[in-house]
């Protein structure tokens, strides 16, 4: 039996219509006979030598047949060597041409089909014309696009895509070949104090600047001056963070009456009340409110109340407690503990005032002796 002679794929892509490497058993080729092709009888009588030579050509020939019939099948690249005579095998020549491998008698080729129209493609799993993906069309195979949150690729063929899906349809970025970001242009985002910002590729964050503690703002792209509505003070005027962070709003310079004000915290506080005065309510609003010279309540200091007496009323007198009789009413012992004590409307003794006694055989009425 003669060797089978075998074509490369690029011999085939060069002349479509050539024969392609195809055995055959004519009685034409050497080593043939004219009855059929079996080989010629050993002189010495012993065929056994021959016969297994056959078998073992064929054999050969059979897998190489099966193998390019498999190429064909799943793309048309036949193995180097490879003998291509499997009748009916389909194939790609380009995106838009179909090819068929045609076997008469001994003579195996690839012929061409109708090529591919209506904006079909040829495909190389099928080795027929199918409708391409929309998006790959007049594209090259491996062209990204984005469809939501999922990342396309465009097959071989334009026929079939593979698919990734990305955190969001945001994050299917087409400035970077429809690949999946990481973050967005522009995106900021504050790792502790430190301000970060998407990178050029979209692959990740990089640092742009350190805040001072809390006053990081994404939003803002920027680190604010200060925390929104935080107050503080410059000597004794306050001031308040705007709304937004950026700047200090000064307040009206601390003023409280009868005393000397402090700023704390950004609020106005008593830090010393003026002579004779005292903060008795504790809040810093109406500074030193109290008169401790005057103030029976508040007597000397805060809280320190002068005692009623009896039939009369408490008083503080240069910052001392005392007591004022009521009208008709004195103090004539001068001892504080019992009041005003003596009732100068009947006392006899203290007619109409201390020590003012009517005289023997006389009553007092109404502050007069009769």
């Amino acid at each position: 039996m003669s060797p089978h002679p075998h074509a490369a794929w690029g011999a085939l892509l060069a002349g479509l219509l050539s024969p392609m490497g195809c055995t055959s058993d004519s009685p034409n080729e050497p080593g043939g006979d004219a009855a059929g092709g079996a080989p010629p009888i050993d002189a010495s009588g012993d065929d056994t030598d021959a016969l297994d030579a056959d078998a073992e050509a064929r054999d050969d020939a059979d897998a190489a047949d099966a193998t390019c019939a498999a190429d064909a099948g799943q793309g048309g690249v036949a193995t180097e060597g490879a003998g291509c005579d499997a009748a009916g095998a389909t194939a790609c020549a380009g995106h838009a041409q179909p090819i068929t491998l045609r076997c008469a008698a001994a003579t195996c080729t690839w012929e061409r089909d109708t090529v591919c129209s209506g904006g079909r493609v040829c495909d190389s799993s099928s080795g027929a014309c199918a409708t391409p993906v929309t998006e790959c069309l007049g594209r090259t195979a491996g062209f990204a696009y984005c469809a939501g949150a999922d990342r396309h690729v465009c097959g071989d063929d334009l026929v079939t895509t593979s698919t990734e899906t990305c955190a969001s349809a945001a994050l299917c970025a087409a400035s970077i070949g429809a690949a999946c970001a990481a973050c967005l242009p522009a995106e900021h985002r504050c790792s502790g104090d430190t301000l970060e910002t998407c990178n050029a590729t979209l692959s990740g964050y990089q640092a742009i600047a350190s805040c001072e503690t809390g006053l990081c703002d994404a939003a803002g792209a920027h680190c604010n001056a200060c925390i929104p509505g935080a107050k503080d003070c410059v000597g004794v005027t306050p001031r308040i963070c705007d709304t937004a962070g950026l700047q200090w709003v000064p307040q009206a310079a601390c003023s409280l009456p009868n005393a000397t004000a402090l700023c704390s915290g950004g609020s106005c506080l008593v830090a010393t009340c003026g002579a004779g005065f005292g903060n008795c309510d504790a809040s810093p609003l109406n500074g030193c409110e109290v008169h401790l010279t005057t103030d029976a309540k508040n007597c000397s200091a805060c809280r320190n109340v002068c005692l009623a007496r009896a039939n009369a009323t408490a008083t503080c007198v240069a910052s001392l407690c005392s007591f004022a009789c009521n009208t008709g009413y004195g103090d004539c012992d001068r001892l504080a503990a019992n009041g005003c004590e003596a009732n100068l409307y009947k006392d006899a003794a203290n007619c109409g005032a201390c020590a003012h006694a009517c005289a023997l055989g006389q009553v007092c009425a109404s502050g007069s002796c009769l």
